[in-house]
């Protein structure tokens, strides 16, 4: 092995050339501070970074919801509504006495046609007749009794005082014949109107009490019609929306009776929200029509332009107070809000006077949960 002379100090590499030293001084601790000022910024920035998302990662985030949508279209509104019916009486009455008794003329048969005036029933007049008689004799007594009394008061035999007693006796003994009088009569029933008898409640010589019905009669020289029209359609059907009204019967085949409109309830019925409307119309010659009938009724609009027409559902109310929709974008299906002027509503819906065209895609239901951008799953109805 060969022996090799050790290397002088001065022959060793220079360090500096492998590491740099720190610089010095105020210098040196002006990097440092600036070193580390880099540092804390690069690690703010990286949190920052990772505490955001930028909106394609915010738009994947938000679910997408389904919901319905309806093409706008232009169109007129139905011009025939049809309706089932059930024909009334103009006027319907349950007849009955005033007094009790038993029934002793009461020969009309159900269905028979009777004038006003005409005897409908009668009761046993047997005791009625006596009580009027009883009456009429006590008056007749009291009158007597006051007649004497006035006599004797001008020839100042009696005082005025028992005079006066005997008118007020008489006044009694009045009333009382003139209430045994209207028993007797309250003991016929006479047909009030020209009608039909419909109902026979009682059969002859049966006992009855007062104000127990005895027939049912019909007033048949006007028919009533009733319909029921549901709130949505009730408020489009004005007078001056409607070119004619008719009504057709099972029993007239295809004939058309006109009507007149009669009257209308001023409530919606509690459980199917509709309201009764009632029209005229006058008999039909050799056509027997009665209560209980079913009748339809068709309605027929006056001829409108087309339009368009949007469900009421699809629209939202902004702060400001104007009615907005949704309108979908079809390639994207992204949802934007749009401002409409509204018209007259309608059986359709409401009438948009602005804001939409023809061909356009609006959202019709769950329009309260939408916001500008959002997506949406399109569903037709």
């Amino acid at each position: 092995m060969a022996w090799q002379r050790p290397r002088s100090a001065d022959s060793l590499p220079d360090k500096s050339q492998y590491c740099s030293q720190p610089p010095s001084g105020k210098k040196g601790l002006f990097v440092r501070l600036r070193s580390i000022t880099t540092l804390i910024l690069s690690l703010i920035g990286l949190i920052s970074g990772c505490g955001q998302s930028s909106p394609d990662a915010l738009d994947a985030a938000q679910p997408i919801r389904p919901a319905y949508v309806t093409t706008v279209t232009e169109s007129s509104a139905p011009k025939r509504h049809t309706f089932i019916g059930k024909v009334d009486a103009a006027q319907r009455v349950d007849l009955s006495f005033e007094v009790g008794g038993q029934l002793a003329q009461f020969d009309l048969r159900a269905g028979a046609q009777v004038t006003e005036g005409q005897l409908i029933a009668a009761l046993d007049p047997a005791d009625f007749t006596l009580q009027r008689d009883a009456a009429k004799a006590e008056r007749a007594l009291a009158q007597s009794d006051l007649s004497r009394k006035q006599k004797l008061l001008k020839d100042q035999a009696i005082s005025a005082a028992l005079v006066d007693d005997a008118a007020n006796v008489l006044k009694l003994r009045d009333a009382q014949f003139a209430r045994a009088e209207k028993a007797l009569e309250d003991t016929r029933i006479t047909a009030p109107f020209n009608g039909h008898l419909a109902i026979r409640y009682l059969d002859n010589h049966m006992a009855v009490q007062a104000g127990e019905p005895v027939v049912r009669l019909n007033d048949l020289t006007e028919l009533f019609i009733q319909i029921s029209v549901p709130e949505k359609l009730f408020g489009t059907l004005g007078s001056s929306d409607i070119a004619s009204i008719y009504a057709t019967l099972p029993a007239a085949g295809d004939r058309q009776f006109p009507l007149t409109l009669r009257e209308y309830a001023g409530e919606a019925s509690a459980v199917a929200q509709s309201y009764r409307v009632t029209f005229a119309m006058a008999p039909v010659p050799g056509v027997q029509v009665l209560p209980g009938m079913n009748a339809t009724v068709v309605a027929t609009r006056a001829a409108s332009a087309p339009a368009i027409w949007i469900p009421l559902e699809a629209l939202v109310t902004s702060p400001e107070g104007d009615f907005l929709v949704w309108v979908m974008d079809a390639k994207t299906e992204t949802v934007g809000a749009r401002t409409v002027t509204l018209g007259k509503t309608g059986p359709l819906g409401v009438k948009v006077l602005q804001g939409l065209t023809q061909g356009e895609v609006i959202v019709t239901a769950g329009v309260q949960h939408l916001r500008a951008g959002a997506r949406i799953r399109p569903i037709t109805p």
